[in-house]
């Protein structure tokens, strides 16, 4: 469940995708009772699935925007989905689906997707960081979300940074509002990534400055962290190309000397379909 769109598919336990993966606009600004409506129709229709049946059900796994109630699965109050605030999302589907149900920050989900079956499969230590409506991150080790003292580890969205914090610049808006300060001119995230692809010198300022600010975090994390590899995903990440040059020379500007030697910086090769197979595992893990 992301800010923008949701996405449901069956997974089996090799990470196979039974049938189709389904999308639905998520609607966030549309009222409670609409946004769970089309939560539940999502679900349902991929329960119903001709691919599968009853018995092969072991339970739902959810990945939504933090933060969250880990113990009861309730979201808290995320600001990309305004009508979801305090919603008990892990016992509104236990009644209607009457299946059990896991949730986790959908952040986690993409960095233990990547962890199983993406460019982090057999890492120790790895990090996976989402970029997209927001700014999300979640780290995997020895294959295991780790979720800190109360279960807020890697909310880095909120870490102070410059005159706002990290979020302000490593998403969407941020992006917009980088163009606008360079251009003076108002154009959406993926009209910039196209711009700066056809050459639009401006459009290639604010992707070197996007670049580097990430460079930034990711150098904190690294050094606070001490990972193997790093995988960037989020619909940003789709112009990985654009900003990888800059981050990677701030990244090693950055660091301690030891991690510059093997540390692997990756875009997904996964896309949409980390967060799935992350949200799966929350259910093989919990139901052995």
């Amino acid at each position: 469940v992301g800010g923008t769109k949701t996405s449901a598919a069956a997974i089996s336990d090799d990470g196979t995708i039974v049938g189709n993966i389904l999308r639905i606009p998520t609607l966030a600004e549309r009222p409670r009772q609409e946004v769970e409506a089309r939560l539940f129709q999502v679900i349902e229709k991929t329960l119903r699935s001709d691919s599968i049946t009853a018995e092969q059900i072991l339970g739902i796994g959810v990945g939504t925007p933090g933060p969250l109630d880990l113990d009861s699965g309730t979201i808290l109050d995320p600001w990309n989905l305004p009508t979801l605030h305090y919603y008990p999302l892990k016992q509104r589907l236990e009644q209607q689906f009457g299946l059990p149900v896991f949730v986790d920050n959908d952040a986690n989900c993409f960095a233990l997707g990547e962890a199983y079956f993406g460019q982090a499969k057999n890492m120790s230590v790895s990090i996976g960081i989402t970029l997209g409506t927001g700014l999300g991150c979640g780290i995997v080790i020895d294959g295991k979300i780790f979720q800190g003292a109360t279960g807020t580890a890697a909310e880095i969205w909120i870490t102070p940074y410059l005159d706002g914090n990290f979020e302000d610049i490593l998403s969407g808006r941020g992006l917009v509002k980088l163009y606008q300060q360079i251009t003076g001119q108002k154009k959406t995230a993926p009209e910039i990534e196209r711009a700066a692809q056809q050459g639009e010198k401006k459009a290639l300022e604010v992707w070197q400055q996007f670049g580097y600010h990430l460079g930034i975090l990711l150098a904190y994390l690294i050094n606070c962290i001490d990972p193997e590899v790093i995988v960037i995903g989020g619909s940003i990440s789709k112009a990985f190309e654009l900003f990888k040059g800059k981050m990677r020379e701030t990244v090693m500007q950055n660091i301690c000397p030891k991690p510059r030697e093997n540390l692997k910086v990756f875009c997904t090769q996964l896309g949409e379909k980390a967060n799935i197979f992350g949200a799966a595992r929350l259910v093989f893990e919990n139901r052995r």
